[in-house]
């Protein structure tokens, strides 16, 4: 019966840890996270522009290149990118598009 109130003891520490340490993973990893953008339509459209690129993915090791989509309103210049916004852009956030009933994007 003892050993197996010191298995039991040494299971409680170890699940105790590993709470632990994935708890604090947790809230670091959603301590980065931002409220994605947000695109709404306008007299019943939405026109956007997306733009796919290369970017290198600094969360996993070796950063590794991937690809994103930058997302925008169309520009009214006719232009093939989206124009810089103040902030860095999130491409792993996402994009909220925001619609009503019958629109078109």
């Amino acid at each position: 019966m003892k050993s197996f109130s010191i298995a039991r003891a040494k299971w409680v520490r170890a699940l105790a840890l590993a709470t632990a340490i994935c708890t604090s993973g947790v809230f670091a990893m959603a301590a980065d996270l931002r409220e994605p953008l947000t695109l709404a339509s306008e007299n019943g459209v939405l026109d956007i522009l997306m733009v796919a690129k290369a970017s290198q993915i600094q969360t996993l090791p070796g950063t590794p290149t991937g690809w994103v989509y930058e997302i925008c309103k169309r520009p009214l210049n006719g232009a093939n990118a989206c124009p810089q916004r103040g902030a860095e852009p999130n491409y792993y956030g996402g994009t909220r598009l925001q619609l009503e009933r019958g629109d078109t994007v």
